[in-house]
């Protein structure tokens, strides 16, 4: 039986105008997986899977410049359909 996970912190930093670096806390308790979505408003999400043992950072490319997006980010355990922590959120803007 598992119990919820705990939400991790988040950060953002912008790198280029079309690139954002996002890294986050190590979760406390037991997890698997962290859920990482990137958006920009009014767009529906897209997730990406990131395993507990992967470095906490994940680094998107290709974005629209001068655009606010934000990231939600979930610390799952007991796979993609178990259950998940709180989100934690963070949003930024690309360059001009």
């Amino acid at each position: 039986m598992y119990t919820e996970p705990a939400a991790v912190n988040v950060n953002i930093n912008r790198q280029t105008n079309s690139e954002l670096h996002v890294q986050w806390t190590e979760a406390d308790g037991v997890y698997d997986t962290y859920r990482i979505e990137l958006y920009p408003q009014g767009t529906p999400p897209t997730p990406i899977y990131v395993d507990a043992l992967s470095p906490r950072v994940q680094v998107f490319s290709g974005l629209r410049e001068a655009r606010e997006y934000t990231v939600t980010i979930y610390t799952l355990v007991g796979g993609r359909q178990g259950y998940r922590s709180d989100p934690a959120y963070a949003s930024e803007t690309t360059g001009k």
